[in-house]
C-alpha cells in the first residue's frame, strides 16, 4: 500500500468516526515524513475530535515554521477546544498562534480578546477588541464586550461613545441606541437631560419599528376578565424574575388570565416554576420581533408588560408594533423615550411626583414596587465579632465609577482600622479592576491592605454568607442596587444609600423606606459619607440590626406578594378601564 493510500485510508476513517484507527494510520504516516504538516494538522484535529487536546498540542508543538493558513484553520479549532473548556490561558496562546499565521484573522482576534476578558486581563482584553472592531467595524459583539470591559475599568463615557459610533452598523444600530442609554446608568458625569436625549434616541428607532398597521379587537368592557402579558428575557434564574414571581404566584386568577412570552434561550429550575404559576407560556426565544408581536394579538392581550426593556437580551422593538391595546413598561429604570409604552410603573420614592427626570410614558406609582420572597435557605446570621467595622458592597462592578469609589475611600480614611469587602462573582479577581480601586483610596490614604477583593463563583448560600462579615453595606451611586440591597438587609445588614434624582439612584432609598430605615437614605455625598461613619460608630444600633433586620423585612410589604399583586391588579384595571372610557367615547 502507497502512502497515498494509507493516507486516503486514515482520511476515510476519520470522517467516519473511528477516530482511534484513523490516529494510529496519521501517526504512521509522520513517523515516516516528520515534515508532512497535513498529516500533523489532520493528526491534530482528530485528537481533538477525541477531547484529547493537550495531545493534539503536543502533535503540533513549535509553530513558527508553520504560518499558512491551513495551520491558523487547526490554531483556531483548538483554541475554541481550550476555550469551551474555559481553559482561558491555552485559548489564548492558540488564537495568538492563528493570528501569526493568518494576519486579521477576525475571528481569531475577537476570540483571543475574550480569553483576556476570561482571564481578567482588562486591558490587554480591550486592546485585542479594538483590533478586531479595527479590521471589522461591524463587529457587535466586539463593540458591546468593549462597552462591557470600558464601564469596568471605569470608562463609563467611553462606553456610551462607542454604542454611538456603532449606530451606522445596521442592523444592530437599534440595540446599540438600547445599549448606549444602558451605559449611560452607570456614568455620574451624564445630566438627566443627556440621559433623556439618549432615550429618546433610542425611542426613534421604537416608533419606527414594527408594523403599525394592526386593527385590535378586544372587548371594551371594564369589568371583564383581563389578559394580562408579560414579555421579558428574564424568566430564569434572574432579579427580575424573583421581582415577578410573587405577583404571579398570589394572582387573582378569577379577575386575571397571565400569558408569559418568555425569550429564554437556556431554561432552569426557576424557569419551570414560573411556568407553573401562568395560564399560558410562550416559549418565543428564537423567533422575530413581529412573529411574536402577532402570536401576542393572536392571544388577544388586553395589557402587555414589558419587563426591564433596556437590560439584558429583553426585546422592547416586540411592543414597537403595539400588539395590545395598553402597554406598560414596568422594572425599568428610565423612559423608553417613545409613545410605545403607555404608562410606566414606579413608586413613590423612585419616581417622586415633583422630579427633574422626563418620561415620555405617564407614570403610574405604586406604594412600593419591589417585592421579593422571604430567602428561607439564606445562611443563619451570626452575631458580629468586636472587631473593626468592615464595609461592603457586593454589586456589580461596572457601577463603581471612580466618584462613588472616591467617597468610600472617605468613609475609610475617617473610620480606623476600617475595611471593605467587594465581591461580585469572579470579576474581583481581575487585577486590573483591583488596581484601579485600590488607586483610588491610596490617593486618600487608604493602604490596599485593608481592601479585600473575594473572587469565585459562589451558590446562592454562599454568596449570601459573605454578608456574615459585613457590618454595613455601601450602595453605589448612581445606579442603586436592588436586589443587592434586598440580601444585605435580610442578613441583617444596614445599607447606606445616595438617592439622587433619577429612578436608578432611588431603588435603595425605596427597599429602605418600605422597613422605615429611610435614616439610612443620604440626599447629597455629604450626608452620604456622614451617615456611614455616624453608623459605623454605633455599634450597638449594628449588633441590634443585624438580630431583628431579617423579621423586619419578613414583615414588611417587600415580602408581602399578596399585597403587592392587589396593588399592581388594581392598576391594571384602573389603566384598562381608563381605556374602555376612551374606546367608548
Amino acid at each position: 500500500m502507497t502512502r497515498a493510500d494509507i493516507a486516503a485510508k486514515a482520511m476515510e476513517l476519520h470522517g467516519a468516526g473511528r477516530l482511534d484507527e484513523a490516529i494510529a494510520q496519521y501517526e504512521l504516516l509522520l513517523a515516516e515524513v516528520p515534515q508532512d504538516d497535513a498529516t500533523r494538522f489532520r493528526l491534530a484535529l482528530a485528537l481533538i475530535a477525541q477531547r484529547r487536546p493537550d495531545d493534539a498540542a503536543t502533535v503540533l508543538g513549535p509553530t513558527d515554521a508553520r504560518t499558512s493558513s491551513a495551520s491558523a484553520d487547526v490554531y483556531f479549532h483548538l483554541a475554541n477546544f481550550y476555550q469551551g473548556k474555559l481553559r482561558s490561558v491555552q485559548a489564548a496562546e492558540w488564537f495568538q498562534r492563528a493570528i501569526l499565521a493568518r494576519p486579521e484573522f477576525v475571528a481569531a482576534e475577537f476570540n483571543l480578546a475574550l480569553a483576556l476578558q476570561n482571564q481578567g486581563r482588562l486591558l490587554a482584553a480591550a486592546e485585542q477588541y479594538r483590533r478586531a472592531l479595527d479590521s471589522q467595524p461591524d463587529l457587535a459583539e466586539a463593540r458591546h464586550n468593549l462597552a462591557v470591559v470600558l464601564q469596568m475599568l471605569g470608562h463609563h463615557d467611553q462606553a456610551v461613545a462607542l454604542y454611538q459610533d456603532g449606530l451606522s452598523v445596521a442592523p444592530q444600530a437599534s440595540e446599540f441606541a438600547r445599549y448606549a442609554v444602558t451605559a449611560s446608568f452607570y456614568d455620574p458625569g451624564h445630566s438627566n437631560t443627556a440621559r433623556f436625549a439618549l432615550a429618546e434616541q433610542f425611542g426613534h428607532f421604537l416608533e419606527r419599528s414594527g408594523d403599525r398597521r394592526r386593527t385590535l379587537s378586544v372587548a371594551a368592557q371594564p369589568e371583564r376578565r383581563l389578559r394580562i402579558g408579560y414579555l421579558t428575557s428574564d424568566f430564569r434564574d434572574h432579579p427580575i424574575a424573583r421581582n415577578v414571581a410573587p405577583l404571579l404566584a398570589n394572582r387573582d386568577r378569577q379577575g386575571f388570565e397571565v400569558i408569559a412570552y418568555a425569550d429564554v434561550e437556556r431554561p432552569d429550575a426557576v424557569t419551570e416554576r414560573l411556568k407553573a404559576s401562568v395560564d399560558l407560556w410562550r416559549p418565543i426565544h428564537g423567533m422575530g420581533d413581529n412573529e411574536i408581536a402577532d402570536r401576542i394579538q393572536e392571544d388577544g392581550v388586553d395589557i402587555l408588560v414589558c419587563l426591564a426593556a433596556h437590560f439584558d437580551r429583553n426585546r422592547p422593538l416586540i411592543c414597537a408594533s403595539r400588539p395590545a391595546p395598553i402597554q406598560v413598561s414596568f422594572h425599568d429604570v428610565t423612559t423608553s423615550g417613545s409613545n410605545v409604552f403607555d404608562y410606566l410603573i414606579a413608586d413613590r420614592i423612585v419616581c417622586p411626583a415633583r422630579r427633574s427626570e422626563q418620561f415620555r410614558e405617564r407614570v403610574v406609582r405604586l406604594p412600593s414596587i419591589y417585592v421579593h420572597a422571604p430567602i428561607d435557605d439564606a445562611p443563619p446570621l451570626m452575631t458580629p465579632n468586636p472587631r473593626p467595622i468592615t464595609f461592603g458592597c457586593l454589586n456589580n462592578p461596572a457601577k463603581l465609577n471612580n466618584g462613588v469609589i472616591a467617597l468610600w475611600a472617605r468613609i475609610l480614611a475617617a473610620v480606623p482600622d476600617s475595611r471593605l469587602v467587594l465581591k461580585y462573582g469572579r470579576w474581583f479577581e481581575a487585577a486590573d479592576i483591583r488596581s484601579r480601586i485600590a488607586t483610588i483610596f491610596a490617593a486618600s490614604g487608604v493602604a490596599a491592605a485593608r481592601l479585600d477583593f473575594l473572587g469565585g463563583q459562589d451558590s446562592r448560600a454562599d454568596h449570601l454568607a459573605h454578608y456574615n462579615r459585613i457590618d454595613i453595606a455601601l450602595d453605589p451611586y448612581p445606579f442603586a442596587g436592588s436586589t443587592a440591597t434586598f440580601e444585605a438587609l435580610w442578613m441583617g445588614v444596614p445599607v447606606i444609600t445616595f438617592a439622587g434624582s433619577t429612578m436608578m439612584s432611588r431603588w435603595s432609598a425605596s427597599i429602605l423606606t418600605a422597613i422605615r430605615l429611610d435614616a439610612l437614605v443620604a440626599d447629597s455625598a455629604e450626608a452620604y459619607v456622614a451617615t456611614a461613619v455616624e453608623v459605623a460608630q454605633n455599634k450597638r444600633l449594628l449588633q441590634a440590626l443585624r438580630m431583628e433586620l431579617r423579621e423586619r423585612v419578613r414583615q414588611s410589604p417587600l415580602c408581602d406578594g399578596r399585597l403587592r399583586a392587589r396593588q399592581i391588579e388594581r392598576v391594571y384595571r384602573a389603566l384598562w378601564r381608563r381605556w374602555c372610557a376612551g374606546a367608548a367615547a
